[in-house]
């Protein structure tokens, strides 16, 4: 899959065309990416954060970081993925400026496919009927996301299942584990000093975190799969002012793993405890060992 960043890196081919924010890339996405004509090169128009981020004070917490999404994305066989950065100029676009901004020229665009809830534009005052207008000889398709207990399938919902700590319902929606894709960097290597080296995954900020605990997960890095036990929070015995982090221990880890500054992909497996504080630095070697019993348990 091709990266697109500006309208200047396009080939002059025939495309199909969807636009949105694809966020968690659930089954109502993959219902409506599975409508793009393959006869033309497809390509998916998202973006780097989500809209309503720019009204918030806090940053919005996405499912799915751009290179998650990018991940998914290449597994669904989307050829290109435009990745526009969201700004207040890019917001204060009219639907016209927008589409002539960013969009193929319309000799180039046969076939759009969007959600039934679609909007662009300034104030989302661009439809359906405006890309109906703008590309006249396009085919446009209008894609009903599916349900589930008769509700439409969403990103806002799976975010609530996400912070519910429903990873059940989750993955029933996205057809995937919840994961983290991203660097490893250096900890504090507490870890190593009570027996329990840990590798640490950088956290993104727009990151949606998961309710603060330890949970049995698996590490995939260069299509090697390692079975782990992970924390995600603030390590309230060491210090709870810390910005909450993801460290994980690899079961039967030995010393021949060396992930130090790579990509790795961490899935949430299974929910074992929520996160504790203990009264010293043995009581927490004490738990680890348990929660490592429990993991080992599970993957043996």
């Amino acid at each position: 899959m091709k990266i697109i960043q500006k309208k200047t890196d396009l080939e002059k081919v025939d495309y199909s065309i969807t636009i949105g924010n694809f966020d968690g890339v659930h089954l109502g996405h993959r219902e409506l990416l599975s409508l793009l004509d393959v006869k033309n090169k497809t390509i998916v128009y998202t973006f780097n954060s989500h809209p309503n981020g720019n009204h918030q004070k806090k940053k919005f917490k996405l499912l799915t970081t751009p290179l998650e999404k990018e991940f998914l994305l290449k597994k669904l066989n989307i050829e290109y993925l435009f990745l526009l950065e969201l700004s207040n100029d890019l917001l204060q676009l009219s639907p016209i400026e927008f589409l002539r901004k960013y969009l193929p020229e319309k000799k180039f665009v046969k076939q759009i496919v969007v959600g039934a809830d679609f909007a662009f534009g300034k104030n989302r005052t661009g439809t359906v009927e405006t890309l109906r207008q703008y590309f006249e000889s396009a085919l446009i398709k209008v894609c009903d996301f599916k349900k589930n207990e008769n509700k439409k399938i969403s990103s806002s919902s799976l975010r609530n299942n996400i912070i519910n700590g429903d990873l059940k319902k989750f993955e029933l929606l996205t057809s995937s584990k919840y994961f983290f894709i991203n660097k490893i960097e250096k900890g504090n290597q507490l870890g190593r000093t009570i027996g329990f080296p840990t590798i640490n995954l950088r956290v993104s900020d727009i990151k949606l975190l998961p309710p603060y605990g330890v949970y049995l997960s698996t590490i995939t890095h260069n299509n090697n799969i390692y079975f782990s036990i992970t924390n995600i929070g603030k390590n309230p015995t060491i210090d709870d002012k810390n910005n909450p982090k993801v460290e994980s221990y690899i079961i039967n880890y030995h010393s021949d793993f060396d992930f130090d500054k790579c990509i790795i992909k961490l899935e949430i497996i299974k929910f074992i405890r929520f996160e504790m504080k203990f009264n010293s630095l043995e009581k927490l070697k004490d738990q680890i060992a348990l929660d490592l019993k429990v993991g080992r348990k599970c993957y043996i």
